[in-house]
């Protein structure tokens, strides 16, 4: 039975389904899938909202959106510049929040079917970001597009990767994959914290937040080098995986949609 005060939230990534319930703001409850609708979804009769970064013929995006309410962005307060072009649902509403919550230049990491960052200075202007393959992405495009490397599973990827311990180099051909996309990968990361930690660095404090679901996939090689960096200014670190979520479900509770007017969160106005 849904309670007077819950209410579902959904973020259709273009590869897993994030779901969660959410009372005053908060998760109680979140899931991820990928095909299978769960039970309790399709039975859900309460509230709910989504945000989407698939295509509108999707399946799971037409059946959303035939049963459900489409978050209108639209009414999130735009900071220190509009929102830039083309900006995915996923990054506006995390990096928004991000501000709203702490005040301080961020740094948003989404890891999931791509990686995609997105920043905001110490004025609070969403600056933009990157964009580029994730994890799976690159090893399917080894595989589809050569003529004899296979394709590596993300946990045969990892498992390899994780015998290698500190060498950078595989020594057979599913070893070499392993240290190339990887290695690849959280060295990318590695240099957009760095340009970013340099663009604030007269900030008095900044914000890194990692979501998505490789999230917690990398964050055993990608901590020990967070541990060492240097920073001119405190940063936070957030391991967050459901955090476009968390975000979307903070953003409902934030704005009353019936008045049009934003409720007494610090920093927003209506």
């Amino acid at each position: 039975m849904v309670q007077a005060d819950q209410y579902l939230v959904l973020d259709l990534g273009n590869y897993a389904v994030k779901a969660g319930i959410a009372v005053g703001g908060h998760l109680v409850r979140q899931t991820s899938f990928l095909y299978e609708i769960p039970p309790w979804i399709r039975m859900w009769k309460g509230p709910a909202w989504w945000i989407s970064v698939r295509a509108p013929e999707d399946p799971l995006h037409r059946w959303v959106a035939t049963r459900f309410t489409q978050f209108p962005e639209g009414r999130i307060p735009y900071l220190g510049s509009v929102r830039p072009a083309g900006m995915g649902s996923d990054r506006w509403i995390a990096i928004t929040w991000a501000w709203h919550q702490w005040k301080v230049p961020a740094l948003v990491c989404l890891m999931g079917s791509a990686l995609t960052t997105v920043w905001i200075d110490p004025k609070g202007t969403v600056r933009g970001g990157t964009i580029s393959p994730g994890i799976r992405l690159r090893t399917h495009a080894l595989a589809g597009h050569t003529g004899k490397l296979p394709q590596m599973t993300l946990p045969a990827l990892l498992e390899t990767y994780a015998r290698l311990e500190k060498h950078w180099y595989g020594g057979n051909t599913q070893a070499a994959i392993s240290a190339g996309i990887l290695t690849g990968y959280l060295a990318e990361i590695q240099k957009l914290i760095e340009q970013f930690l340099k663009a604030v660095q007269d900030a008095d404090q900044c914000l890194v937040v990692f979501a998505g679901g490789d999230a917690l996939v990398v964050r055993p090689w990608l901590e020990p080098y967070l541990q060492t960096l240097y920073a001119p200014c405190p940063v936070q670190w957030l391991w967050r995986p459901f955090f476009v979520l968390e975000a979307l479900a903070g953003w409902i509770a934030a704005l009353d949609f019936h008045t049009g007017s934003v409720s007494d969160l610090p920093g927003l106005s209506s």
